[in-house]
């Protein structure tokens, strides 16, 4: 999973439960705190991922407007 996928974060809450309750008694609880830690982490890791493709957008948008302007205003002169 990459910046760029989009994640139904309640479907997928929904998914992870059904696939937890399926397992709830066979595995220790520790194994799923560890699970849910570690799922947790690369939800974690997304977001930060996401949140740099967004400053990186933001900042070459930015520098194009910025760069309108600059040859706006030398064309007005």
């Amino acid at each position: 999973m990459d910046a760029r996928t989009i994640v139904n974060i309640e479907d997928f809450k929904k998914e992870v439960a059904e696939s937890l309750n399926k397992y709830i008694d066979k595995v220790p609880a520790i194994v799923i705190s560890d699970f849910l830690g570690k799922l947790g982490n690369q939800f974690g890791e997304l977001a930060r991922q996401q949140y740099e493709e967004a400053q990186k957008l933001i900042s070459e948008s930015e520098g194009k407007e910025n760069g309108r302007e600059k040859s706006n205003s030398a064309d007005s002169e």
